[in-house]
């Protein structure tokens, strides 16, 4: 394997990261069979890799992923919450629930939330984690 990966990671979990994080930013569902015939690998091969090299089983990186998108897009979007949540494949009612289950806070007072308060949450949620996709620079999802 190669390992001249970004963030100290092998190239081979590199590109899960990345498909993961474009399929997500297009908007596309995908599955852990679809990773497999990409990189030709079964999970039994990759899983264990990717959980040592992110700290995160690659279900919840994803999850991790979509939810920083969609903070990203409350705050900088004029979508309502539902269409946001919509624009993501995600169900209106259960994404709220989880959203305050992850953020502490409802997706409404995220919004109106000062840009302290939400760089808290963001940097108490997400600690550490590192995503290919340079989400500072990068436009909202939702336009």
């Amino acid at each position: 394997m190669a390992w001249l990966g970004i963030m100290g990671m092998n190239v081979e979990i590199n590109a899960i990261c990345r498909i993961m994080e474009v399929a997500t930013v297009e908007g596309k569902r995908f599955e852990v069979g679809d990773i497999e015939r990409v990189i030709g690998w079964d999970y039994e091969q990759w899983g264990k890799q990717f959980r040592e090299q992110t700290g995160q089983t690659p279900a919840r990186y994803a999850r991790l992923f979509r939810l920083r998108l969609i903070c990203k897009d409350l705050r900088e979007t004029g979508a309502t919450v539902g269409d946001v949540f919509t624009g993501h494949g995600m169900d209106v009612a259960h994404m709220q629930r989880q959203f305050k289950k992850a953020m502490g806070m409802t997706p409404y007072m995220f919004r109106k939330s000062s840009q302290e308060v939400a760089e808290r949450r963001i940097s108490r949620v997400f600690g550490d984690t590192q995503f290919q996709h340079d989400l500072s620079t990068s436009p909202p999802t939702l336009k």
